[in-house]
Protein backbone atom coordinates (compact mmCIF):
# COMPACT_ATOMS: atom_id res chain seq x y z
CA UNK A 1 0.00 0.00 0.00
CA UNK A 2 2.14 3.12 -1.11
CA UNK A 3 -0.59 5.41 0.20
CA UNK A 4 0.27 4.90 3.76
CA UNK A 5 4.48 5.56 3.24
CA UNK A 6 4.68 8.87 3.38
CA UNK A 7 2.09 9.61 6.55
CA UNK A 8 4.37 6.35 7.94
CA UNK A 9 7.98 9.00 6.97
CA UNK A 10 6.37 12.20 7.91
CA UNK A 11 7.93 12.11 11.71
CA UNK A 12 11.24 11.55 10.11
CA UNK A 13 10.75 14.09 8.07
CA UNK A 14 9.43 16.60 10.33
CA UNK A 15 12.22 15.50 13.16
CA UNK A 16 15.34 13.78 12.19
CA UNK A 17 16.54 13.32 15.07
CA UNK A 18 13.63 11.63 16.55
CA UNK A 19 14.25 8.90 13.33
CA UNK A 20 17.26 8.77 14.42
CA UNK A 21 16.22 7.74 17.66
CA UNK A 22 13.92 5.48 16.81
CA UNK A 23 16.29 3.36 14.31
CA UNK A 24 18.30 2.94 16.92
CA UNK A 25 15.81 1.94 19.44
CA UNK A 26 14.71 -0.88 17.02
CA UNK A 27 17.88 -1.93 15.69
CA UNK A 28 18.63 -2.48 19.37
CA UNK A 29 15.65 -4.41 20.23
CA UNK A 30 16.16 -6.67 16.84
CA UNK A 31 19.66 -7.58 18.18
CA UNK A 32 18.18 -8.12 21.39
CA UNK A 33 15.37 -10.37 19.92
CA UNK A 34 18.10 -12.28 17.71
CA UNK A 35 20.51 -12.63 21.16
CA UNK A 36 17.10 -14.46 22.69
CA UNK A 37 16.83 -16.76 19.62
CA UNK A 38 20.36 -17.44 19.78
CA UNK A 39 20.00 -18.35 23.26
CA UNK A 40 16.69 -20.22 22.82
CA UNK A 41 18.50 -22.09 20.05
CA UNK A 42 21.38 -23.08 22.08
CA UNK A 43 19.14 -24.28 24.91
CA UNK A 44 16.88 -26.35 22.83
CA UNK A 45 20.13 -28.18 21.04
CA UNK A 46 21.94 -29.21 24.11
CA UNK A 47 18.66 -29.98 25.51
CA UNK A 48 18.22 -32.36 22.80
CA UNK A 49 21.75 -33.47 23.07
CA UNK A 50 21.43 -34.61 26.12
CA UNK A 51 17.84 -36.40 25.85
CA UNK A 52 20.08 -38.11 22.76
CA UNK A 53 22.91 -39.15 24.96
CA UNK A 54 21.10 -40.09 27.95
CA UNK A 55 19.41 -42.85 26.05
CA UNK A 56 19.98 -46.41 25.82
Amino acid sequence: MPHLAPARNAPFLVNPALGRVHTASVRIALSARNSCIQRLKALILVGFHRKVVSLP
